[in-house]
């Protein structure tokens, strides 16, 4: 039985073959963010100027024999008091050939709704698809760079244009534990 025979079920036939031959090897890709890192977070406006910038708690760890992701970014003051919690599930498909993500904001709306993408020349290069909370669409390009084993930095950009320009939303530097 293929998709095409039950296009409702939540989980193809060709989805259950792929989970009974193992882990795929572009799994692994994500392995450079398991364990604990301390974040420090920036938020930007359009004009390119500060907003923000706070501290935080990333950690990481496989699900299922490392078939998935999992993380938790918790962000806090300076003083210490948390003030967001963010929990993301990752992903490699291998019929799309593309991570797939999805993450929620504790008591906040889901803007992105939509989150892949591919490890490109050392960099995790990632693709959402989303609305404001005014209901306009919006574009996000996220990356994980400068990876080493005790680094990495993360950024966000955004567009409101469809495409036609971006800037930074924010960034991120985590050192591990």
């Amino acid at each position: 039985m293929s998709q095409a025979d039950d296009p409702t079920a939540l989980v193809p036939i060709e989805g259950v073959l792929s989970y009974r031959q193992g882990v795929p090897d572009e799994a692994s890709q994500f392995d450079f963010f398991l364990g604990e890192w301390d974040a420090r977070t920036t938020r930007y406006r359009a004009d390119g100027s500060e907003i923000a910038s706070y501290g935080g708690a990333w950690s990481a760890r496989h699900l299922h024999d490392g078939r998935m992701v999992f993380d938790e970014f918790t962000a806090r003051l300076d003083d210490g008091s948390e003030i967001s919690y963010m929990a993301t599930l990752r992903t490699f498909s291998a019929a799309s050939g593309r991570w797939e993500m999805t993450f929620l904001i504790a008591h906040q709306p889901q803007l992105i709704r939509s989150f892949s993408g591919v490890f490109r020349e050392g960099e995790m290069q990632l693709d959402g698809v989303g609305v404001t909370l005014t209901g306009e669409p919006v574009l996000a390009k996220v990356r994980f760079f400068d990876i080493t084993p005790r680094s990495f930095e993360w950024e966000n950009r955004v567009s409101l244009d469809d495409g036609a320009t971006w800037y930074r939303d924010s960034t991120i530097s985590a050192r591990r534990n």
